[in-house]
């Protein structure tokens, strides 16, 4: 169990880091020692559940009334208010990546979701729980790829003038940057930034171990858990929103 104990009102990056994670396992009843601290204190709280892509996680289980009635109102209701807020962006994403699985099926084009988008709709009791900056799929080509790309640019995204960094297989369309409606849709051709990772499976083989996303779409399919730990340890990434 932790045990905060007024140090809490330091509130070191670490100890916010600590206290997020003890809470994520069910425990971190650190009342006391957050009963005295200060506003500001409980938006570096918050801000670091943001940095770390936890807000809706560490929301969720801010629910338990063992732990809720042991913690500043002041704490509860920011990462309310901010769970609320994920939970509006996470609904936009997925009318989005509908709509534009929707045009690839209607087109032919073969896809894979990737990364955060996958994992929301099939490991996470809740899709908003896994956040997520962008959208990620993959495809059996470059060539397929850039057909795909001209596909989604017939709608509301544009892509760079140099499409992507083609060395880590990897392409982007963006839709407005100036509003609320702002999204990334990453496509890959290989599940590596490297190509010794991007080319050891096939689409063939990763789209026969993938698995089914109904909650998403119908036909929707992500790519599966032991190739998604594999991409994830060929490209070093970590957990984190920005990791799609």
């Amino acid at each position: 169990m932790m045990n905060l104990t007024g140090e809490f009102c330091g509130l070191s990056i670490m100890m916010i880091r600590s206290w997020l994670a003890a809470v994520m396992r069910g425990e971190g009843h650190g009342g006391p020692a957050l009963a005295t601290v200060q506003c500001d204190d409980l938006s570096e709280i918050l801000a670091v559940a943001n940095e770390e892509g936890v807000v809706a996680l560490i929301h969720e289980r801010l629910q338990n009334p063992a732990l809720a009635t042991l913690l500043p109102s002041e704490l509860l209701g920011l990462f309310a208010d901010a769970a609320r807020r994920k939970a509006v962006a996470s609904m936009f994403r997925e009318a989005e990546c509908r709509r534009i699985l929707k045009r690839f099926d209607q087109e032919g084009i073969p896809v894979l979701l990737l990364k955060g988008t996958a994992l929301a709709y099939s490991v996470y009791a809740a899709p908003f729980l896994r956040e997520r900056a962008d959208i990620d799929f993959l495809f059996p080509t470059l060539q397929v790829t850039k057909q795909a790309s001209k596909v989604i640019c017939e709608t509301d995204y544009i892509q760079p003038e140099i499409p992507g960094d083609l060395a880590v297989y990897e392409m982007t369309c963006f839709r407005t940057r100036n509003s609320s409606t702002y999204l990334e849709l990453d496509l890959h051709w290989g599940i590596g930034g490297e190509a010794v990772y991007a080319d050891r499976f096939s689409f063939d083989e990763l789209f026969l171990a993938s698995i089914a996303l109904p909650a998403l779409a119908p036909t929707a399919r992500g790519l599966g858990l032991v190739h998604a730990y594999l991409r994830n340890h060929a490209s070093g990434s970590a957990y984190s929103e920005r990791d799609g």
